[in-house]
């Protein structure tokens, strides 16, 4: 992939970034890509809430390119804390799922950019070389993947999860165990251990069975 670069927006002084994402081996790849880049350098990265809050308030970063979906608290939540503490702070969500009120909550919680997941390695070098505070900036594509989500949007709202949560749980309704779900979608036991107890929290479930009978009758998942 061939990344253009712009010579009027390396600065003197590096851009400083922090990647969060729950895949370390996207939020690994894309930090290395990003050190790099002329002016710009990342300095840490995190794969939950909580280690990037740490992190922020150590490095102090110019940006933080932020996942939707982390184990432990939904990405624009903490994109709306992050940015409340640090008002000089540029938030840039980097998704894999787009829908109308994920782009609208992103934007009230204060991040100034949105950039798909599936998108181009220069849709996201130019978010956070260009994107700033109180403005909202998406590539064009974006507008076609809108309109495609906006059906899973919908359901997805019903029971309050977040699209990985319901991504967890459609595979739960499959009949995939924690490990296989892991596996296929490259994340950790632990973290996938964290996905379905939200999920039980969030369906007041006992048990996996039971969640998925109340996702299957609710019409959230269609259980294999």
């Amino acid at each position: 992939m061939s990344v253009l670069l712009n010579d009027d927006a390396v600065s003197e002084s590096p851009l400083r970034i922090v990647v969060v994402d729950d895949h370390r081996t996207f939020a690994d790849m894309l930090c290395s890509v990003l050190s790099h880049q002329p002016g710009l350098t990342c300095v840490a990265t995190a794969h939950d809430a909580a280690n990037a809050e740490l992190l922020c308030a150590a490095e102090r970063p110019d940006v933080v390119v932020l996942d939707v979906d982390l184990p432990d608290t939904d990405g624009i939540t903490l994109a709306g804390r992050l940015t409340a503490q640090y008002p000089q702070l540029r938030v840039v969500i980097v998704s894999a799922h787009v829908t109308p009120q994920t782009i609208s909550r992103a934007t009230e919680c204060g991040a100034c950019a949105f950039v798909p997941k599936n998108g181009s390695l220069n849709d996201i070098l130019s978010a956070i070389r260009f994107s700033r505070i109180g403005t909202m900036s998406a590539p064009p594509s974006l507008l076609l993947t809108i309109a495609a989500a906006d059906t899973d949007s919908a359901v997805t709202d019903l029971a309050g999860l977040t699209p990985r949560e319901h991504e967890v749980l459609r595979l739960l309704g499959d009949g995939l165990s924690v490990q296989q779900i892991s596996s296929q979608l490259s994340l950790s036991v632990h973290t996938t251990r964290g996905y379905v107890k939200s999920i039980l929290n969030k369906l007041e479930a006992h048990s996996q069975l039971e969640a998925v009978l109340i996702a299957s009758r609710r019409g959230i998942i269609t259980a294999a």
